[in-house]
């Protein structure tokens, strides 16, 4: 840019220094200046600029000098009075050193620097004419601000140096170019290719890639396509300059390993199911969205994982495809009531398939089943894939127990019966059409029962068979009809009415009971009676059954009593009512028919008795001695009350003392005796009649040691 102001020339000399003074504009400042100072004088010539730059900007420095010897060039910049950059430029003439004399050479050096943070090119342009010259580069730190500079120009020649001095700083075309960074991927997975790209673009500027230092075929501010290299990038602007980035290496990371492994097949039954676990990597991302290495499939799908290693390398596996198939339906279908009562059954039926296995083992579709349990079936289709049925329950109710229980023998005789007792239920019904639990059976026939339990199960009994036998006829027979007689005497009972083979069990009434019966031994048809009783007899024929005579009554009569006492001055006997006839050593006494006799000589007497039966008893001899004659004192015994009922007492001489007590029926039989001193008598359960009581009392002399008393029991 050729726009400013020329610089009004100020000229100062001060030691030898000349300072000019220019004023500030936006372009091109310039100063030229000449010194008169003689030749072996050093001349400084300065100035200096002010002005505001910019970072980025470029200012250019030109100097043009005649002159007749070397030159030396000092420019500086401060800022703040701290300095930012010196340039120091020194020149010399080919010619060496010259006389004052000789002709002036005219020299130009251009010096072009650029404001900016890092370090720019110094340029040094000489022209015309053949010289050398360097350029010192002490310090550069560019920033904006406002900056000044200034130039110094010394000589060591004899003549002054014409120098003409020009500054111009604007905005070089180059200036905008800054040096440029590459962007993008640089790490690269096997396989993957990236595009880099020149971080900041500049309008109009051409692009030149380089990989491994060889062109590459792309002119644009991008690179696609790129795998492993080094790669730079040169810059040129519209100006024609240029910048080159640093290098940048993409390199490219291997893969790593993506397979799926599967724990089992990959094809099985709904309610399976398989592991699929991923190579080993650092993560992990599987097609359903999971990131753990290991995934638990249980349903139909593809699936895939993409395995990423350390080097944040990816790779994805090949499908890997899981079936699962449908199992079948499994399903119990029964052909009735699942309850039934025991003797029933129910057929259990599966679903279709192509085979079963029943929990009770069996392989048929269908099975019968009756008796109690829980079923299940598993059934398995064409896939192979099997189902378990939910558990089908059948409940087989007990039948309740159905028997007969009959309260005695079911074969009896004719008039006889049997209680029939069915088992325990809820409800009966017996063959007869009765519906209670016992029936009451009196004739032949054959009976059963259905019983009826809690749960409405039926059972019906065997069957009971009930006979009745006839009964035979059962009669007594005596000889002549004759039912009674004298003690020591017998009678032949004769029992008839039974078949052959009949058996007899003759019996006796207990004396004094209403109806109780003795056994006895003799099991003839004949019986030889000796003794006093009612008797009966049970005919059992062949078929058990029995019949019982009506009751004879057999009377034995007893002998009279005839038992001798010596009483006083008698012999008396006692118990012995009828007629009564004395013996004296044998021979009858005539006239002596009472129950007593006093005796006139001594000797052994007798006496018959014969009662009214006609039944007759010889005493036994009582020998008679004339002794003294004992008190019998009979008169002072007394019973009372009497009659009674077997409870009295006995009234008795105060002197005398009861040793023993006996009491007789009227037969002479000895039904009570106690040793007792007591006077008081209790005998419970004595019939009604009369009765003999006899008083043995202590012995004592002068007195009768017993004595006979009647009593009636009512």
């Amino acid at each position: 840019m050729n726009m400013g102001y020329r610089i009004n020339r100020l000229k100062y000399l001060v030691l030898g220094i000349i300072f000019f003074v220019l004023g500030i504009g936006e372009g091109m400042a310039q100063a030229s200046f000449a010194s008169d100072a003689n030749y072996s004088t050093a001349y400084y010539k300065s100035m200096y600029f002010s002005s505001n730059l910019q970072s980025g900007q470029y200012f250019k420095l030109s100097v043009t000098i005649e002159s007749m010897g070397d030159i030396e060039l000092t420019f500086f910049e401060k800022k703040c009075r701290k300095v930012k950059f010196k340039i120091h430029a020194t020149f010399y003439s080919d010619k060496g050193c010259q006389k004052p004399a000789l002709q002036k050479e005219k020299k130009k050096i251009t010096i072009h620097r650029r404001l900016n943070a890092g370090f720019g090119t110094d340029d040094i342009i000489i022209a015309p004419g053949s010289y050398s010259g360097s350029i010192d580069v002490d310090y550069t730190v560019i920033d904006g601000g406002k900056t000044r500079f200034f130039g110094l120009t010394q000589s060591f020649v004899s003549e002054n140096p014409s120098v003409d001095l020009k500054l111009d700083y604007f905005f070089n075309p180059c200036s905008g170019l800054v040096t440029p960074s590459i962007i993008g991927e640089t790490n690269l997975c096997a396989g993957e290719k990236t595009t880099l790209s020149v971080a900041s673009t500049v309008d109009g500027a051409t692009y030149q890639w380089y990989k491994n230092g060889v062109l590459q075929n792309e002119t644009g501010h991008t690179l696609s396509g790129v795998s492993s290299g080094s790669f730079t990038v040169t810059v040129t602007n519209a100006s024609g300059c240029s910048a080159t980035s640093a290098i940048t290496e993409v390199t490219v990371d291997e893969l790593p390993e993506s397979k799926i492994t599967a724990s089992g097949s990959l094809k099985f039954c709904k309610g399976g199911s398989v592991t699929l676990t991923a190579s080993t990597g650092t993560s992990y991302l599987w097609s359903t969205g999971s990131t753990s290495q290991s995934i638990n499939v249980s349903a139909s799908g593809s699936f895939t994982v993409t395995v990423t290693n350390a080097l944040g390398c990816s790779a994805t596996s090949a499908i890997t495809k899981v079936t699962v198939d449908d199992l079948p339906e499994s399903k119990i279908t029964a052909s009735g009531p699942l309850k039934f009562c025991k003797g029933g059954s129910v057929t259990l039926t599966a679903s279709a398939g192509t085979s079963y296995l029943w929990s009770t083992g069996s392989t048929s579709q269908s099975i019968n089943v009756s008796a109690s349990g829980s079923f299940t079936v598993t059934v398995t289709n064409a896939l192979g894939c099997s189902a378990t049925s939910a558990i089908t329950k059948v409940t087989v109710d007990d039948l309740p127990e159905s028997k007969i229980t009959a309260s005695g023998r079911l074969k009896f005789c004719k008039g006889g019966s049997v209680t029939l007792t069915a088992s325990t239920g809820t409800s009966y019904l017996w063959s007869t059409g009765s519906t209670s639990q016992s029936i009451n059976v009196s004739a032949s026939g054959s009976f059963t029962v259905t019983v009826t339990n809690a749960l409405g199960c039926s059972a019906t009994s065997a069957i009971t068979k009930v006979t009745v036998e006839s009964l035979p006829t059962a009669t007594i027979s005596t000889p002549a009809n004759k039912t009674s007689f004298c003690a020591g005497e017998s009678i032949v009972l004769t029992a008839s009415g039974g078949d052959d083979g009949a058996t007899y069990n003759w019996a006796k009434k207990v004396l004094y009971s209403d109806n109780s019966w003795t056994s006895l031994s003799e099991m003839t048809k004949n019986l030889q009676v000796t003794e006093t009783g009612t008797y009966r007899v049970t005919v059992s024929n062949n078929n058990n059954c029995s019949a019982t005579s009506a009751a004879t009554v057999v009377t034995i009569h007893a002998l009279p009593s005839s038992s001798i006492q010596h009483v006083g001055s008698e012999l008396r006997l006692f118990n012995a009512s009828g007629k009564h006839q004395w013996y004296l050593d044998g021979r009858k006494i005539e006239g002596a028919t009472s129950y007593s006799h006093v005796p006139t000589q001594v000797g052994k007497y007798r006496v018959q008795t014969t009662n009214e039966h006609g039944c007759s008893v010889m005493s036994e001899p009582y020998e008679f001695k004339m002794t003294r004659v004992r008190r019998s004192l009979d008169g002072e015994f007394m019973i009372y009350p009497n009659p009674n009922k077997g409870h009295f007492w006995i009234k008795k001489p105060s002197e005398v003392e009861i040793a023993e007590l006996r009491v007789y029926d009227m037969l002479g039989r000895e039904y009570h005796r106690v040793k007792t001193k007591q006077t008081e008598v209790n005998i419970p359960g004595l019939a009604g009649g009369m009765y003999f009581l006899e008083i043995i009392t202590k012995p004592q002399e002068g007195y009768a040691p017993s004595r006979t008393k009647k009593f009636i029991v009512k």
